[in-house]
C-alpha cells in the first residue's frame, strides 16, 4: 500500500504537535481515502509506503459479521467521504487484522485481545468478515 495522492496536508495544529492530513492510499488497483490526524513524524510524499490502515468508528464500536459470501470489497458511502463498508478475510486473529485485496486493516483498537474469543467453533480461515467503519486512518 502506498500514498497515491495527498489531498490535504498542513501544520495548522502544530501547537498541538500533530498534523491534519487526507490521503488516497492505493494497493495498486483500489484506493481508500484516509485521514492522518495523529503524530506525523514524516512529511508525507506520494509513493510513501503505508503498512496498515486503522478502522475508526465514531461510536467506538465496530461489529464483525461472518459471511460465507466471497465477494470482497471496500465500498465507500455515497454521503460520507470517509465512511466504508468492508468485506474481507481475517489476516491475523491475534492482531485483529483484516485483508481486503492488498489492504491490511487493523481493528485492534476495538478487539485488543484479537478475534479468537469472537469466532464461532468451526470457523474456517477463508470465511469472510464484513464491518462498517466511519473512517480509515493511517499512522506512519
Amino acid at each position: 500500500m502506498k500514498i497515491s495522492k495527498i489531498l490535504k496536508f498542513n501544520y495548522k495544529y502544530v501547537e498541538y504537535d500533530f498534523n491534519d492530513a487526507v490521503y488516497l492510499v492505493s494497493d495498486g488497483s483500489h484506493e481508500v481515502r484516509c485521514r492522518d490526524t495523529l503524530l506525523a513524524y514524516q512529511v508525507p510524499k506520494v509513493g510513501m509506503s503505508v503498512k496498515t490502515l486503522y478502522a475508526c468508528s465514531y461510536d467506538d464500536n465496530i461489529d464483525l459479521i461472518i459471511s460465507k459470501n466471497r465477494n470482497y470489497y471496500i465500498q465507500k458511502d455515497k454521503n460520507d467521504n470517509f465512511k466504508y463498508k468492508v468485506c474481507g478475510t481475517i489476516e491475523d486473529h491475534q492482531k485483529a487484522l483484516i485483508r481486503v485485496f492488498d489492504f491490511i486493516i487493523s481493528l485492534e483498537v476495538y478487539y485488543p485481545d484479537g478475534f479468537n474469543f469472537f469466532l464461532p467453533d468451526g470457523y474456517v480461515e477463508f470465511e469472510v468478515d464484513v464491518f462498517d467503519c466511519d473512517s480509515c486512518d493511517i499512522f506512519f
